[in-house]
């Protein structure tokens, strides 16, 4: 991908045309935000760009899955091996060390505990909007080949999450 990123500019195209013929020529995929799941990182109407030809997904992506015949955003929360907790005040633990989701919306939660380990090739994700989220709390894990994309550039849609 960077080389053909590369050969474009050596070309002279700006940023928005090296995006536009990526999308076009189907290298990157572009998809429209509906819903309020990942608030405040994403908000309803942002367009989102994503990485179809990923190679692997780590902790703290932001990722397309195929869930149920609908298409859904979601943070990846733990990876296959990972051991995770989730205490019932919402706090997340991954292999035994507390994390500082800074990106998640700032809010009350609360829900039942869960301790699971992550099976290989299976994603833990959830929203960041974790009190108005269907995510891995609700549905399990996500295998791997679920996953559609890496979201790459986040493109606010002009209603500014409203």
């Amino acid at each position: 991908m960077q080389k053909i990123i590369n050969r474009l500019k050596k070309m002279g195209l700006s940023a928005t045309q090296i995006i536009f013929n990526l999308v076009t020529s189907g290298l990157i995929c572009c998809t429209t935000v509906s819903g309020h799941s990942m608030m405040p990182t994403v908000h309803d109407g942002d367009r989102l760009l994503y990485n179809p030809f990923f190679k692997n997904v780590e902790r703290g992506d932001v990722v397309v899955i195929s869930h149920g015949g609908d298409m859904l955003i979601k943070r990846v929360i733990a990876i296959g091996g990972d051991h995770l907790t989730i205490s019932t005040y919402g706090s997340v633990a991954i292999n035994g060390e507390w994390q500082n989701e800074t990106y998640i919306n700032p809010q009350e939660q609360s829900g039942e505990s869960i301790d699971v380990t992550i099976p290989e090739n299976e994603l833990w994700v959830m929203g960041d909007n974790r009190g108005h989220s269907l995510d891995s709390r609700n549905f399990g894990t996500v295998e791997l080949g679920d996953v559609v994309g890496v979201v790459i550039i986040r493109k606010n849609g002009g209603n500014d999450g409203k």
